[in-house]
């Protein structure tokens, strides 16, 4: 890992990630289809995101997600972050990858605290991540 923190400045823009796979997931990001990202939800509090990492890159930058420094994200910034922030602080991922490329198959599920799909903004607020 490349020592990534959960401070703040991260937090802000894996909170903007945040929002844009579940308003992805939810249809709410228009022209955006079209990126590969299997979404699967197998109970109301469950979502299960099956791609490659470079697709969330795509995603990140379709969205405008910037660092601190204003640079589009990378695939290393994407990746240690979800870890980081997501899984080891907030204990809200699990993360299963078939390697490190950015090419790699990717398993993320999330086990949100609210009806993900059924109201958006509940969720975000719950996971406060800009706070």
């Amino acid at each position: 890992m490349s020592g990534l923190s959960t401070g703040s400045c991260v937090q802000k823009w894996v909170s903007q990630l945040f929002e844009a796979i579940l308003g992805f997931a939810t249809g709410k990001l228009p022209n955006h289809q079209n990126i590969p990202i299997e979404c699967d939800c197998p109970d109301r509090t469950t979502l299960i995101l099956r791609t490659e990492l470079r697709h969330l890159v795509t995603l990140a930058n379709c969205q405008n997600i910037k660092t601190s420094k204003g640079k589009k994200l990378s695939s290393e910034n994407i990746r240690d972050a979800l870890r980081s922030c997501l899984e080891k602080f907030l204990h809200i991922l699990e993360y299963e990858s078939e390697g490190r490329r950015p090419e790699s198959k990717l398993t993320l599920t999330f086990t949100l605290w609210d009806e993900w799909d059924t109201d958006l903004e509940k969720s975000l607020e719950k996971l406060a991540l800009s706070d």
